[in-house]
């Protein structure tokens, strides 16, 4: 029977509030496993839960902000120093990911980009609302509201038979709805609770537009301190760093 899963790893804002991890969920389904997002707190918490980083085949990046594209760079580098990979990595991100991760790789360990040049790696850039085939995914991406030295995109990604949409970082736009409808699993990101936070979503304002989203099922990630602090209030499922949903 087709399925997929969803992990977690990492739940929290730029600013790690409330102990959460940087953006980054594993989806996986048929023995094919992929990150949405990898922040950089990513492989600390791989390693904590013993998972095989080499395995990952693929990561799919929103947007070019450190706490969602930052934790790339140590995974290239585990694959050239500490865990050698003997299959194809694909990273697929905006426009410019390649150049903006070999720049960071760059600058933390001067010289490594030529080393990584070794490795089975290849990056595919979005084009704005065409679906493209990442191994068995298939994932459209929708532009969304969020300056980050490219465009920032929401992400609709089929796996194992079941959808899971993604709102990536944004302002409110129409386009959510495009993301979230009839999906499986929306995972939606609420950074502030009660007022406008620059370039991003927060509850109140969330909550009253719930009914165009018409997702199966939403989850809320990306909690700034305010979110966090009304917790018991929210009347949305909130996701949970180390939280596994089964689709």
């Amino acid at each position: 029977m087709a399925g997929a899963s969803v992990l977690f790893l990492g739940t929290g804002d730029a600013f790690c509030n409330g102990g959460r991890l940087h953006t980054c969920f594993h989806i996986a389904a048929d023995g094919y496993q992929a990150l949405i997002d990898c922040g950089a707190t990513t492989i600390a918490v791989m390693r904590h839960l013993q998972m095989d980083i080499a395995a990952i085949d693929a990561i799919l990046v929103s947007h070019l902000h450190g706490d969602h594209f930052g934790g790339i760079p140590f995974l290239l580098m585990d694959a050239c120093f500490n865990a050698p990979r003997t299959k194809l990595l694909t990273i697929v991100g905006p426009s410019g990911t390649r150049l903006r991760v070999m720049d960071t790789l760059g600058c933390l360990y001067p010289g490594a980009p030529a080393k990584v040049e070794s490795l089975l790696l290849r990056f595919i850039e979005f084009k704005d609302r065409e679906s493209l085939a990442v191994g068995p995914l298939g994932v459209l991406p929708v532009p969304v509201v969020h300056p980050s030295g490219s465009t920032a995109y929401g992400l609709r990604v089929s796996i194992g038979g079941r959808v899971v949409g993604y709102s990536g970082d944004t302002a409110w736009t129409p386009a959510l709805g495009e993301i979230a409808r009839d999906a499986d699993l929306f995972i939606c990101e609420c950074t502030g609770y009660d007022g406008p936070v620059p370039s991003h979503l927060h509850y109140t304002e969330l909550r009253a537009n719930l009914p165009d989203l018409k997702a199966r099922r939403t989850i809320l990630t990306h909690l700034g301190a305010k979110t966090l602090a009304h917790l018991d209030s929210l009347q949305v499922e909130v996701a949970e760093d180390g939280q596994t949903i089964t689709l």
